[in-house]
């Protein structure tokens, strides 16, 4: 259940940041290019990829936890 709670919670601000671009970007009138949302210094490519591995581990964790 641990596991469970974590990724909820990692998914949980990875949402909340998208959000935060979004606002950026609509309401702000704030470029595309240029809404970073609340972490601008870890809004690069690499750093996404590493978010969804780690959230992508988490879930299997889960599944062979609770399924498997």
């Amino acid at each position: 259940m641990l596991v469970l709670s974590f990724a909820l919670i990692y998914q949980f601000f990875h949402w909340i940041e998208h959000i935060a671009q979004v606002y950026q970007h609509w309401l702000l009138a704030v470029p595309a290019k240029d809404s970073h949302g609340i972490l601008f210094f870890l809004d690069f490519e690499w750093n996404h990829f590493v978010f969804n591995t780690g959230y992508f581990v988490a879930l299997l964790m889960v599944f062979l936890l609770f399924v498997a």
